[in-house]
């Protein structure tokens, strides 16, 4: 159809400039090859190798997940947070790499653990979007005193003007502009 056209020419334009990765469908941690089948699809659709991701839903099944993100060749993956709160499920605002505990080894999966994700702040928190630049701005100082980095998971409906959204556009502007300075 016209819009899955404009849809991967959308991708394979934002591929040129920006590094991008798969965000595994739900039904993925359950079947190893449907991970496959969306890497590939979205290798072809930005004519590019596909190595990062994160988890839908942040779905992590250990050590299941993490190795069937190996056995598909991602060597980079985003999805080590909290859904309902802030900071680091792993206790690290650096990246590290996956050691399977059960195969006593270590991996070439690099994990990048995030320390804030939007629907954390609103929906599980229920800050306001006063109260989570407050929050994002302590847990910024915090990271930038011991030179870790700072990793949030934002989606494009929060930047809308839905009703539950209201506001949450300049949350966003607010942790960029203190993530930088």
């Amino acid at each position: 159809s016209a819009d899955s056209k404009m849809m991967q020419l959308l991708i394979r334009n934002l591929s040129l400039k920006y590094d991008i990765g798969i965000h595994p469908s739900f039904a993925s941690n359950e079947f190893f090859k449907k991970i496959i089948i969306e890497k590939n699809r979205l290798s072809t659709i930005a004519k590019k190798q596909i190595t990062k991701s994160r988890q839908h839903f942040l779905m992590l099944k250990f050590p299941d997940t993490y190795r069937n993100l190996i056995d598909a060749g991602i060597t980079d993956d985003y999805s080590h947070g909290y859904a309902d709160e802030i900071g680091f499920r792993a206790g690290t605002c650096s990246e590290f790499y996956f050691y399977d505990l059960q195969k006593e080894e270590e991996t070439k999966l690099r994990i990048h653990p995030f320390a804030v994700m939007d629907s954390t702040l609103n929906l599980y928190m229920k800050l306001s979007p006063e109260e989570a630049i407050k929050k994002t701005k302590e847990i910024i100082s915090e990271i930038k005193s011991v030179h870790g980095t700072f990793i949030t998971v934002w989606h494009n409906e929060t930047l809308s003007q839905w009703k539950e959204w209201t506001g949450w556009k300049k949350v966003y502007e607010e942790i960029v502009k203190n993530a930088v300075l």
